[in-house]
């Protein structure tokens, strides 16, 4: 195994969280050893500042196909790797078919494909959707993955729920269907407890011994905070130095940025409604190690209600050793998972939980113990031997 080319959509890690996934998995496959570049746009190669990040195309329209074919022989790769998510090739449909222009043109080594999303969106406009059903029948085609599925030789789901539902709409590709969870966002580092503690109270302007509750997610309509304002005003009841720390995540999929004004708006309003201003910190965007460093001086973590392995937020949090609160009840958690769960919009349940933790120490010890030993399996140096398997059981074959 000697080169990876990656067919990113985007290629910009400091913007969204498939090209920081991307970025991670290319930097820890070249440490060990596998020479790995990145085909995508001209612009987003420039922005990358990335010497092996190369611009091929000028976007993802149906004219691009031709040079990103063109790229990849050139490419001098032994596999190509497409990651894909919807967005980041703009709802573009014609990366769908590169799997089956690459065989047209000769390409015979492995294709692989990451999933990021499945099960939201269908292409069901222009000439495709005419034969998308026909070649659906056939499993020659999936109407949201197109041809990345059927024609790869391995796919990868990050998503749990995303590849059972794979496999139950294209059954015939089970045996190169894998699941590699995602790994946090914000890796856990050897950031001084102590010092990230006293560090984060002196910002906020809060006393030494103040207990902080962090939110770490989106900040757009259809999340759990509200929930979790009222729940908080409840818990000063009786726990007067308990404080609120909103930390908001910038790799947003699904909203914009009038979406997170008007939200923003919202919450204030309940803020002003609570008499919450004094307690309640909204952090605004901030770099991955102000984040690192804010987490690892948080006492819990408390989680919206889109809750998976391939929540990244999770993820971080659990890495940091915190007691995590997830207001919703998710279907797709191993049986082992450490979560502390609450029905959604249950402000009762989640007052409670919230008080138990402040008032029982060892409660939140053995949660930050359970939740250390749990993502001890989600660091990149395991995800990346797992990707080095998926290739090496393809060129053996």
């Amino acid at each position: 195994m000697s080169r990876i080319a990656f067919i990113a959509g985007t290629y910009l890690p400091e913007s969204d969280s498939v090209s920081d996934y991307t970025a991670r998995l290319h930097t820890s496959l070249r440490d060990r050893g596998v020479e790995s570049i990145v085909l995508t746009t001209y612009y987003a190669a420039e922005a990358a500042y990335d010497p092996h990040a190369l611009g091929v195309v000028h976007g993802w329209q149906w004219v691009d196909l031709k040079a990103l074919v063109k790229a990849v022989w050139d490419s001098g790769a032994d596999a190509v790797h497409i990651q894909y998510h919807p967005q980041i090739y703009g709802h573009q449909p014609a990366i769908l078919l590169l799997p089956l222009l690459l065989r047209l043109s000769g390409w015979r080594s492995p294709i692989v494909t990451t999933v990021h999303e499945y099960g939201n969106w269908e292409w069901q406009r222009g000439l495709l959707s005419r034969f998308s059903g026909w070649l659906h029948q056939y499993t020659w085609w999936d109407r949201e993955g197109g041809f990345l599925l059927t024609l790869s030789n391995a796919t990868i789901a990050i998503a749990p729920e995303a590849k059972t539902l794979i496999q139950a709409k294209l059954p015939n590709i089970e045996r190169r269907l894998w699941h590699v969870p995602k790994v946090p966002n914000v890796q856990a580092s050897e950031t001084d407890s102590s010092a990230a503690r006293q560090i984060l109270r002196q910002t906020c302007n809060w006393h030494e011994d103040t207990f902080v509750i962090t939110y770490l997610g989106f900040l757009h309509s259809g999340k759990e905070l509200a929930t979790l304002l009222l729940a908080f005003k409840q818990v000063l009841t009786t726990q007067p130095q308990a404080r609120l720390l909103v930390m908001d995540r910038k790799d947003s999929p699904k909203s914009t940025i009038q979406d997170d004004n008007t939200y923003l708006t919202q919450l204030q309003t309940t803020i002003d409604a609570l008499e919450l201003h004094s307690f309640v910190h909204f952090t605004g965007y901030l770099d991955e190690e102000i984040v690192s460093r804010y987490l690892a001086g948080s006492d819990i973590g408390v989680l919206d209600r889109d809750v998976s392995l391939n929540n990244s937020s999770l993820m971080s949090l659990l890495s940091y050793g915190l007691p995590a609160i997830a207001t919703y009840m998710p279907s797709y958690l191993p049986d082992t998972h450490p979560l502390l769960l609450v029905p959604p919009h249950d402000v009762a349940a989640l007052t409670t939980i919230l008080i138990e933790l402040i008032d029982c120490p060892e409660k939140r010890r053995q949660q930050a113990k359970a939740s250390r030993a749990f993502s001890e399996n989600f660091t990149w140096q395991n995800i990346t031997q797992q990707h080095l398997e998926i290739y090496q059981g393809l060129f053996d074959l």
